[in-house]
């Protein structure tokens, strides 16, 4: 009776280290230079597969998930990030989107969306097209902007931005475009902008 009392704790812990552990990954973005990095951390938790089993708990970990390890990912820079951004420049990190992913990290079990997230007028210009940033690269070694003005209107962000660097980023783009045509560029600009500010 104890060895089948046994065999049966044994199979119980055996049965929820497989179903309930999981491979939680992070994904998250620098809300200045755009850069990004994901980070994994591995949990056990009491949802089997992801799903309460007595109650919705509102959270992807349920109540009292052990973290087992986490892994901090490398940083991927944006094209800002190494050609406009000082190289001291120090991330400011905010998540947009996590996942939990059971059996051994394969099967994915929902999501968390993080902040949202709107380019400013001159990073969406700057970011999609090549010449703009050669452009913006000869202003800068011309002396016409500083490296921190033209961080200013890069950085991320309604709730960072002024009206006035909005619209001065909406200037300097079409202007560009004036003088060098892009109609692929001209036209998602003009969607996401209105073509003004």
């Amino acid at each position: 009776m104890r060895r089948l009392a046994a065999w049966s704790v044994f199979l119980a812990a055996a049965l929820w280290l497989l179903l309930c552990h999981y491979r939680y990954v992070e994904h998250y973005r620098c809300d200045e230079c755009l850069a990004r990095r994901t980070d994994t951390q591995w949990r056990l938790g009491f949802m089997p597969l992801g799903h309460p089993i007595f109650h919705d708990f509102g959270s992807v970990h349920g109540p009292g998930a052990l973290a087992l390890m986490r892994q901090v990912g490398p940083v991927e820079p944006s094209l800002a990030t190494t050609q406009l951004f000082p190289r001291n420049h120090t991330h400011t990190w905010a998540l947009v989107q996590a996942s939990p992913y059971y059996l051994f990290g394969t099967k994915w079990a929902g999501c968390v969306l993080g902040a949202g997230y709107r380019y400013t007028p001159f990073a969406y210009a700057y970011l999609g097209d090549p010449g703009f940033r050669e452009h913006v690269a000869h202003l800068l070694e011309s002396g016409r902007y500083s490296r921190e003005s033209l961080v200013q209107l890069f950085t991320a962000g309604p709730k960072y931005i002024s009206p006035e660097l909005f619209s001065q980023g909406v200037a300097m783009a079409l202007e560009y475009w004036r003088a060098h045509p892009n109609p692929y560029q001209e036209t998602l600009f003009h969607k996401a902008y209105d073509g003004g500010a």
